[in-house]
């Protein structure tokens, strides 16, 4: 019986750890990290140098004179914002090996960019959880939809198929686990298992859409939560959608956002997103 654990193993061979990214982040726990550390273990990634070092030059800086080091790009960029980044251009990466026709992989990674970015615009404001930990959650949420869409057929065909048909009233996890019994956040959470992400990441990718599926859902859970609404309005270009899933009344007075901030965390993804998907994905 197809399952979300299957989901994953089948796709093992296609999707690769994001080991640099997962270094860095072990590197900048450490109490004596110096930027040449974190520079190092970048370097010795040749294609990630490239990228690292054509984003620190990028206008999304708004800075004149150019960087020609990593070590240079880190300290104008900043060490936990250079995190966020190198997860990004990693985990975008991982995924070089599937080959999708169902859905646009922009369309995917641009929905996923809005949400890391609103939900550490989010974390700044509701200060209880660490920006680049929510950026990190809010650019993972839905990995478990790229497995599901790239290893099985007819199945997937009718999700998109139904999720796409005017008439349809459902969100998309909604129409999966009428299909299969289960939907991304299950695969999702299984991949981030085989990862071994941390517990917290785990529960976000999880639960995102439903965040009472927790009892008691964390603060992070509850910023990815509301990342992925904003995220839709950011495509739609509005501030107001009744096709896009609401927000838990929960999460605005768990972490203190008000719903007069929606205007000003939309204009954050949008300012951002274009230039992050060309540094990230781009060659």
């Amino acid at each position: 019986m197809l399952d979300a654990k299957t989901m994953v193993a089948r796709a093992g061979n296609l999707i690769s750890l994001p080991g640099v990214a997962l270094e860095v982040n072990r590197q900048l726990k450490e109490p004596l990290c110096s930027l040449k550390d974190v520079a190092a273990i970048i370097e010795a990634d040749t294609a990630l140098t490239a990228k690292i070092l054509k984003l620190g030059n990028s206008v999304l800086l708004r800075n004149l004179d150019p960087v020609n080091t990593v070590e240079k790009a880190i300290g104008r960029i900043g060490s936990r914002r250079m995190l966020d980044l190198v997860m990004s251009i990693e985990v975008a990466r991982s995924f070089d090996g599937i080959d999708n026709e169902l859905i646009s992989m922009e369309d995917f990674w641009r929905h996923s960019i809005y949400t890391a970015l609103v939900a550490h615009a989010i974390a700044e404001r509701c200060k209880s959880v660490e920006p680049g930990e929510a950026f990190t959650a809010g650019l993972l949420h839905d990995v478990g939809q790229l497995i599901m869409y790239s290893t099985v057929g007819e199945q997937v065909e009718e999700c998109v198929a139904r999720s796409r048909d005017p008439h349809e009233t459902s969100p998309s996890h909604v129409i999966e686990q009428d299909v299969f019994d289960f939907d991304h956040t299950n695969v999702g959470l299984e991949l981030a298992l085989q990862w071994q992400l941390p517990r917290s990441l785990q529960e976000s990718i999880y639960s995102h859409h439903q965040p009472e599926k927790l009892g008691h859902p964390s603060d992070l859970t509850m910023v990815v939560h509301m990342a992925n609404s904003l995220a839709m309005l950011c495509e739609t270009d509005s501030t107001d959608n009744p096709e896009v899933p609401a927000i838990s009344d929960g999460a605005w007075s768990q972490l203190g956002i008000a719903r007069s901030q929606i205007g000003e965390l939309i204009d954050i993804g949008k300012q951002q997103a274009d230039s992050l998907l060309t540094a990230f994905i781009s060659d």
